[in-house]
């Protein structure tokens, strides 16, 4: 032992070596916890998505979280199986989306929910107050795109409870937000000068 260092150099060696080991196991829990945490992610999704009847949403996520699930299945994860029913079961159910039904169930929808389509609708293109809302549905992909007179709102998978949703958000994000004078005046007189 010398001045400099009190302890002996192979008890600093072994520290070093604990301190390596605790490392690598720090990180392979780390590892193994955001797994944990991603497939608690995609169970939450999943569940939320089928309780409420929106199929084409969850093989949406099913088909996004792809790669993901290539690994579950390689690393023989128990919850593989089930996701891989849920995704057949659902597949099947979605080939119903057809697109020469597709407008009768959004009516029927749109009716139940009290929104009403302009009359110069027709699938694939749907307006929604005198047109200032539009809705483009792609039968291909089976997805919906929302806009309104100035830009898209959004796009996601066309499942019809989904689009009378989005819908109803936007109307009453629009055209259902309290009118304050005050504040609308001041913001006119700011823009004018």
């Amino acid at each position: 032992m010398t001045e400099a260092r009190p302890f002996p150099e192979s008890l600093l060696t072994l520290a070093g070596e604990q301190t390596a080991i605790a490392a690598q196991k720090a990180k392979a829990l780390k590892a193994e916890a955001d797994e944990a945490a991603h497939i608690h992610k995609i169970w939450e999704d999943v569940n939320s998505l089928l309780s409420q009847g929106w199929l084409l949403h969850v093989l949406a996520l099913i088909d996004k979280q792809a790669p993901f699930l290539k690994k579950m299945r390689s690393d023989n994860h128990p919850a593989i199986s089930l996701l891989e029913k849920i995704h057949r079961t659902t597949k099947e159910q979605a080939e119903e989306f057809k697109s020469y039904r597709f407008p009768a169930y959004l009516e029927e929808a749109c009716r139940a929910a009290n929104l009403s389509l302009d009359k110069d609708s027709r699938h694939p293109h749907y307006k929604f107050e005198k047109g200032f809302f539009q809705l483009e549905v792609d039968d291909y992909k089976k997805t919906a795109r929302l806009s309104d007179n100035e830009t898209r709102l959004c796009e996601f998978p066309a499942d019809i409870e989904a689009i009378i949703k989005a819908v109803q958000r936007e109307r009453k994000r629009v055209f259902e937000r309290p009118f304050d004078a005050k504040k609308f005046l001041k913001k006119l007189r700011l823009s004018c000068t």
